[in-house]
C-alpha cells in the first residue's frame, strides 16, 4: 500500500501554501519525514491529504486510487490524521478515548462495547505501553503521553493491512 501526493496546490485566501507539490510513492511500512520552516506548509499537506482541506489543485491517492471521492466514513478508514494538538478536552478515561476511536468505525456509537472491542482496545494499549496510563483522564496526561494515545486511536481502528 503506497500513499502518493500529485500536484497539490492549496491556498489560505490569497496566500499560496503549496504550489504543485508532488511526491513519490510513500509505501507502508517504510519511514518518510517531511521537514520544513514554522509555517511552511507541512499540517496542511496532511490535512489535505487526510480530507480535512479540499486543495484548489492535484490530489492525494491510496494505491492508486483518487482519495476525494470518498465519503468521510470511507477515508476514516483508510488515513488516520494525528495532530500535532492532541489535547484530550473531555473528561474521559484514556480507555474509553481509544474505544471511542474503534466504535465510531465498527458499529457506530451504540451504548455496549462488545467483548472483541474491550480486547482490542487492551491489547493497543499493552502494545504502546500505555496501561498505567489507561484509567486517568485524558486531558491530564503529558504531551507524550497524549500522542501515544492518540497513536492508539489509530491502530486500534485496524486500517486496512490486506497489502502489507
Amino acid at each position: 500500500m503506497a500513499l502518493a501526493i500529485h500536484d497539490l496546490s492549496f491556498r489560505y485566501g490569497a496566500t499560496p501554501v503549496l504550489t504543485r507539490l508532488s511526491t513519490g510513492a510513500l509505501p507502508r511500512g517504510e519511514l518518510a519525514a517531511l521537514v520544513g520552516p514554522n509555517g511552511a506548509g507541512k499540517s496542511t499537506l496532511f490535512r489535505c491529504a487526510a480530507g480535512l482541506l479540499r486543495p484548489q489543485a492535484g490530489s492525494a491517492t491510496l494505491d492508486g486510487a483518487d482519495l476525494a471521492p470518498l465519503t468521510g466514513r470511507e477515508r476514516a478508514r483508510k488515513i488516520f490524521y494525528l495532530s500535532q494538538d492532541t489535547e484530550a478536552r473531555v473528561a474521559l478515561s484514556v480507555f474509553d478515548v481509544i474505544l471511542l476511536a474503534r466504535k465510531s468505525l465498527h458499529r457506530g456509537f451504540a451504548l455496549a462495547a462488545s467483548a472483541d472491542d474491550i480486547r482490542a482496545v487492551e491489547a493497543v494499549i499493552a502494545e504502546l505501553g500505555l496501561s498505567a496510563f489507561a484509567s486517568p483522564v485524558a486531558g491530564t496526561l503529558s504531551g507524550g503521553q497524549r500522542q501515544r494515545a492518540a497513536i492508539a486511536q489509530a491502530l486500534v481502528r485496524e486500517p486496512d493491512a490486506s497489502s502489507t
